[in-house]
């Protein structure tokens, strides 16, 4: 009997299944590919991608340096159960260089993404980082400057139970008409899924000398 029992032994030992922690964090580097698994070992190469790809209950990890890209996606909701998360992985800095839009952003959460202006195929009338039609995100613990355009950041198209809190955003260019360029524009947007509601506060919102800190429309 312990001669068969021995080979069975190592047959269960030998078959592990994957940790949660592997199931529920997907990654973004440099140095990845987006014809990756996404996994630490073999990361995606683009935030859009990862965004696009990453599924409720999930975590997007996002390594420290500049992604030279514009980021506009429909994405897939979370919910209240399975939320979706997009953080900095820690200790890193990762930086958008472009436009970072984000719709259907239910129960998403931005953590630690910095976005600046700078990729080509942007125009005055883009807004550099927009979310919009979207219920209970968040965007934290970020930076965001140098936008030429009318917003910063607009938040708009309906959307409620947003919350904007514990940013650094600064120094809008002036690239349209007078008072024309916001670091914050949060509109109800009539005929556009009129409503929203959220909370702005703990921010630092500094240097916008052809706009406001903050508009309410």
């Amino acid at each position: 009997m312990k001669r068969l029992l021995l080979p069975l032994v190592a047959l269960f030992v030998g078959i592990a299944a994957p940790s949660a922690q592997a199931q529920t964090e997907r990654y973004v580097a440099l140095t990845g590919s987006d014809g990756n698994n996404g996994s630490s070992a073999a990361p995606w190469r683009t935030v859009g991608h990862g965004i696009d790809s990453v599924q409720p209950g999930q975590t997007l990890i996002v390594s420290g340096g500049t992604y030279r890209e514009n980021v506009a996606e429909v994405v897939t909701a979370g919910s209240a159960g399975s939320p979706i998360t997009v953080r900095a992985a820690t200790g890193e800095r990762p930086v958008v260089e472009g436009k970072f839009w984000a719709e259907n952003a239910d129960y998403w959460t931005f953590d630690g993404i910095n976005v600046t202006w700078g990729f080509t195929g942007l125009s005055s009338g883009d807004q550099m980082v927009r979310v919009i039609r979207s219920d209970y995100w968040r965007w934290t613990n970020s930076e965001l400057w140098n936008a030429h355009s009318t917003a910063q950041m607009s938040i708009g198209r309906g959307g409620i139970g947003f919350r904007v809190d514990h940013n650094y955003m600064h120094d809008t260019v002036p690239s349209n008409n007078t008072n024309q360029d916001h670091i914050i524009y949060a509109t109800t947007d009539v005929g556009q899924g009129a409503g929203g509601t959220g909370i702005i506060e703990r921010n630092i919102l500094a240097g916008s000398p052809n706009g406001r800190g903050i508009k309410i429309g």
